[in-house]
């Protein structure tokens, strides 16, 4: 098994010799062990790793039957439909094995090329998409994992299935995909990056994190501010949002850091510039402050 995953990761290593000696050992472990599934697998793999998929296909339907709950065996399969441009019952199959990050997925995916991976990534997305409008979360869940993986972390991917997260409320876990976007920021375009920006924000408010969500939301004023006013207003919503301005700016008031009280008010106004508290709050930071300089 560890010989044969290492030349099914090293594509372009001659193996034409290791695959016909592991052919070998593999029909000698069936014969030894043939009501292990696990021989059977290994054999199927085999095939698979010698280009012989057609053989593979056979030798599989032979040892499990036309329909199986094995789940190895289905994911085998799936890898098998693939090959045939059988996409959605392979996504189907696989996004079983995304559910909790199974190591197998890794090792099967090595087995596809990279348009058979992208095209499997695009209908795995699609298929998320379409569970996500019924509210089937956490099935959608797994077709995004399986899109992420199959695509290399692509943040468009990692993005909806941060929405997806938030919806099951998983919010650590949405913030880590969130995280892995901006990340990798300086290839992206404004909009994307104002709006990853928010939706870090809204992820922290619901850890009720507010200080670290009220700095997201600066970040993306910064960056664009009719973007983020736009963002914020499709969620949390202009005048809620500037409330935890004013909490936050108090919170800084209060310590007391006057800048930083200064500048959450008035990122706070942009927001909602008929708030009276923070108004007020601006007030009494000149009055207060008025020995420093805070603007």
């Amino acid at each position: 098994r560890t010989v044969l995953t290492e030349l099914v990761a090293e594509k372009d290593l001659p193996k034409e010799e290791t695959l016909k000696d592991l052919i070998v050992i593999g029909g000698s472990l069936i014969k030894i062990n043939s009501k292990e599934a696990r021989c059977h697998i290994l054999y199927t793999d085999i095939l698979i790793a010698g280009g012989r998929s057609e053989d593979a296909l056979l030798y599989l339907q032979e040892s499990f039957g036309q329909a199986t709950a094995d789940k190895s065996a289905n994911a085998r399969l799936a890898v098998l439909q693939l090959k045939r441009r059988n996409m959605l019952p392979a996504a189907r199959s696989l996004s079983v094995l995304a559910e909790k990050g199974h190591g197998e997925l890794g090792f099967l995916l090595n087995f596809l090329d990279a348009k058979q991976r992208q095209n499997l990534s695009q209908v795995a997305a699609q298929e998320g998409n379409a569970l996500i409008k019924d509210h089937h979360y956490e099935t959608a869940l797994n077709y995004y994992s399986l899109a992420i993986l199959t695509s290399n972390n692509n943040p468009r991917y990692l993005r909806q299935r941060a929405a997806c997260l938030m919806h099951l409320k998983e919010y650590g876990q949405a913030l880590k995909d969130v995280d892995k976007v901006i990340q990798k920021h300086e290839s992206h375009g404004l909009r994307a990056q104002v709006e990853d920006h928010c939706s870090k924000g809204q992820i922290l408010l619901s850890l009720a994190e507010a200080e670290a969500a009220v700095k997201q939301y600066i970040r993306a004023l910064q960056l664009e501010p009719s973007l983020a006013l736009c963002s914020i207003t499709n969620g949390p919503g202009r005048k809620i949002l500037a409330q935890t301005f004013h909490q936050i700016a108090q919170h800084y008031f209060e310590i007391p850091r006057y800048e930083e009280a200064w500048k959450t008010v008035d990122y706070g106004l942009i927001i909602d510039k008929n708030n009276n508290e923070l108004k007020k709050l601006k007030t009494r930071i000149k009055r207060e402050a008025s020995g420093c300089s805070v603007h």
